[in-house]
């Protein structure tokens, strides 16, 4: 066994306590020299493996406590990522679909604002989805939302286009 260059700095008289939890060594604690004349009594050296273990055991579930919060932000980092990437894969699916059919129909105008539109609804998207990233986690919060009134807003906004939407909500 060898001993590291700080342990052989302190007293001679100094009292080492391992910490240990099971059979695992976690650390040490070096105690102060005793006052003189005091004798180490059985009961004082099952004082100090208790005190080891119990130490031990707490710093042990501080480290867990730590990996588990880790594990936490980590989770949160992932569905934040697959939230960003589904987005993402939206707005390009969409920009996609624009350029593919501006080939065909660009001297058409109503694709053409068409096009705009859509071009202008990512846009919107992106600058949210930025926004969302720039304000954090926090500033994410959940509300309820009326689906019906949503539905009726987006059938108001294409009634002018071809062919006419229609909703029925039961």
């Amino acid at each position: 066994l060898s001993v590291p260059a700080w342990l052989t700095g302190i007293a001679e008289d100094s009292i080492v306590v391992p910490l240990l939890s099971g059979s695992d060594l976690y650390g040490f604690a070096v105690l102060r020299s005793p006052a003189s004349g005091f004798r180490m009594e059985f009961e004082d050296i099952d004082l100090l493996k208790t005190v080891g273990r119990q130490v031990a055991a707490v710093l042990m579930q501080a480290e867990t406590d730590e990996l588990l919060a880790q594990g936490q932000q980590f989770e949160a980092l992932n569905r934040l990522t697959a939230f960003i990437m589904h987005d993402l894969k939206n707005l390009i699916a969409q920009q996609s679909l624009v350029v593919s059919n501006a080939k065909r129909f660009k001297s058409n105008p109503e694709f053409i604002d068409d096009a705009i539109s859509t071009i202008e609804n990512s846009v919107d998207r992106m600058q949210r989805l930025l926004d969302q990233l720039q304000r954090g986690v926090q500033g994410v919060t959940n509300a309820r939302v009326d689906v019906a009134s949503v539905v009726h807003d987006v059938v108001a906004k294409c009634s002018t286009r071809s062919p006419i939407p229609v909703v029925n909500i039961i």
